[in-house]
């Protein structure tokens, strides 16, 4: 049994990267596994200061006190750890940049064990190259922190979680939840 977390971007409850997020889970319930969802809309998470106080040995593992201990938290709990985003400008969202900047305080204690990971993104854009310099970016982050990419949705052509591409980029997420599940 895994231990799947998402981090939910979206700044909608109940928006494209939401719905996502939620199909995922139900198919990592649906093989058996835990699926953990943190809404980051909900949280107070600022941005990183480069201050370095993290790789010096003052930050547990961040200086700052916010709301991203509790992300650090599931993290080190997860097995797998996914980013779900809404597309601004070709990259993710700014609470995701944040949330992921923040991840630099973490880079000597992520290698303590072996991580998967993967990515959904929607955009209101079908145009692939609205996906490409942030899946891009999203590879060598997971290149950085030593975890696997298990997967990556481009959900494209998406303004609302009503529109009919949207069901199956939902089949997707859900088909991705349960591989995520899968030892091999």
């Amino acid at each position: 049994m895994k231990t799947v977390l998402v981090l939910n971007s979206s700044p909608r409850a109940n928006g494209n990267s939401e719905t996502l997020t939620d199909s995922l889970i139900k198919g990592v319930q649906d093989a058996g596994s835990v699926g953990v969802k943190i809404n980051l809309r909900e949280l107070n998470i600022l941005p990183c200061k480069g201050c370095f106080g993290c790789q010096s040995g003052h930050g547990d593992p961040c200086v700052q006190k916010d709301d991203m201990d509790r992300v650090y938290q599931a993290i080190r709990e997860a097995d797998v750890v996914v980013f779900a985003s809404p597309v601004y400008w070709h990259q993710m969202n700014g609470i995701m940049r944040n949330t992921i900047d923040r991840l630099f305080a973490m880079m000597k204690t992520l290698g303590d064990k072996p991580r998967e990971t993967a990515l959904m993104v929607s955009a209101a854009s079908q145009d692939p190259v609205v996906f490409d310099g942030l899946e891009a970016n999203y590879k060598e982050i997971a290149g950085l922190l030593k975890w696997e990419v298990r997967g990556v949705i481009r959900a494209g052509g998406l303004n609302l979680p009503t529109d009919k591409a949207m069901n199956r980029y939902k089949n997707q997420a859900l088909t991705l939840g349960r591989m995520l599940c899968q030892t091999y």
